[in-house]
């Protein structure tokens, strides 16, 4: 892995809430809407999924606080 690439990618994500239309993550959004619903147990463990994935690459890229930073 590309440690510098890996760096770079995880900042471009830190940005994107900051962009006047970014809406969040629809994702998030329809477990919340659907609680009840069994799709809803399917966007959670995928969020869960890419919280790690996300974590593991901050760790690579040298983050001060990858879990954090995997939120």
């Amino acid at each position: 892995m590309w440690p510098g690439r890996t760096r770079t990618r995880l900042l471009a994500l830190e940005e994107q809430p900051a962009r006047p239309d970014h809406r969040g993550c629809p994702q998030a959004a329809t477990a919340i809407e659907h609680a009840g619903h069994p799709a809803s147990e399917v966007v959670r463990r995928h969020k869960r999924e890419m919280t790690d994935f996300f974590q593991r690459r901050a760790e690579r890229g040298g983050a001060r606080d990858p879990e954090t930073s995997a939120q």
